[in-house]
């Protein structure tokens, strides 16, 4: 996502209208809807006007990014660690594979 924002990619209009079509599409095969909604209304908006994808579309695709990887470190559990590594969230090396695993790592059981 800094490729997005960085001065370089705001005078490219090509290689900025590239990162978001890459970007809608991988996050449409990767369920993550709410991004990819908005990089194709986006995209839609700069094919239908002609002009390029400006300074808010960029802002509001970065804000449905964040807002996606949130999401997915609550799930993962890393929101607390914040080193995107799984291992992190029984605090340990050990790594669980179910419900029962995870209690016994934390010391949970049940």
């Amino acid at each position: 996502m800094a490729e997005l924002s960085s001065s370089a990619i705001v005078e490219s209009e090509v290689l900025t209208n590239r990162i978001v079509h890459t970007l809608k599409g991988n996050c449409a095969l990767y369920a993550m809807s709410s991004v990819a909604e908005v990089c194709g209304r986006a995209e839609r908006q700069a094919n239908e006007t002609g002009e390029p994808i400006g300074e808010r579309d960029r802002a509001e695709i970065s804000l449905a990014w964040e807002t996606a990887k949130a999401r997915v470190n609550i799930f993962v559990g890393n929101r607390r660690h914040g080193d995107g590594n799984p291992r992190s969230q029984t605090g340990g090396g050990e790594q669980c594979t179910h419900d029962d695993g995870r209690r016994a790592a934390r010391g949970l059981h049940p």
